[in-house]
């Protein structure tokens, strides 16, 4: 009897570890996160379609539309953004960002070149403060200084413009940008496109902001309304990794 015991005791616990093993062995892999790969702008008779791609480390690499390709490299110990560039056939275009870093990481500087039709058009070297991770200022070669101000979420609520003396103020809604994986967060000759985590719903030029989301909350479509009422209507495409 006392052998029978101890071989049902063993039974007993063999079923627990197989049913722990089974409950570890069970665990949902992680959610995937949802990477833009095309954005579709229609405004009138005109539509515009752009495609994006990603390298290996789910950074993106190429932006595609028309006969223009932006293509993002990266580099350095901290495989931060250190080069943009953007090339158009028609018209000739091509335009060259490249980025530097403090030895802790941080952004210092972007030098911006422009050409068009085969022309130097601009070479602008921008210079950064970051603070706390955030780009607080940006100086235009000594000449005058963009200052940016941020919400608790990291969002670009409000840009000043020195050389026009022009305060352009956003609001944002709650729900992740399109551009919120994979893109590279920076900002260039006071662009702010793909700084902030949310979406633009509104700003001070006039500008409105109305999107439709899907059940992750990422934009689907967004209709863009002008202060004289003339819309544009973009739907977002995606690829989960």
């Amino acid at each position: 009897m006392k052998i029978k015991h101890t071989l049902t005791l063993l039974a007993i616990v063999t079923v627990l570890l197989a049913a722990c093993k089974k409950s570890a062995n069970n665990t949902p892999p992680a959610k995937k996160l949802k990477y833009l790969t095309q954005t579709t702008a229609v405004r009138g008779t005109t539509t515009f379609i752009a495609y994006s791609t990603y390298d290996d480390k789910k950074r993106l690499s190429t932006v595609k539309a028309g006969t223009s390709t932006t293509t993002y490299s990266y580099g350095g110990s901290d495989n931060n953004l250190v080069y943009i560039e953007s090339v158009s056939s028609s018209p000739s275009f091509r335009e060259t960002i490249e980025f530097t870093y403090a030895s802790d990481g941080t952004l210092s500087s972007a030098h911006d070149v422009i050409y068009r039709n085969g022309a130097l058009s601009s070479d602008i070297v921008y210079n950064y403060l970051v603070v706390n991770g955030r780009i607080t200022e940006i100086h235009h070669e000594g000449i005058y200084v963009d200052k940016y101000t941020y919400d608790d979420r990291g969002n670009v609520i409000n840009v000043y413009l020195n050389k026009y003396n022009y305060n352009n103020v956003f609001s944002f809604d709650d729900k992740p940008s399109a551009t919120t994986n994979g893109f590279p967060r920076y900002i260039i000759n006071s662009s702010i496109n793909f700084a902030s985590p949310n979406n633009v719903v509104s700003n001070k030029g006039g500008n409105t902001y109305t999107y439709t989301y899907d059940t992750d909350g990422y934009p689907t479509g967004a209709i863009i309304t002008d202060p004289t009422g003339a819309t544009t209507k973009t739907t977002y495409t995606y690829t989960e990794m």
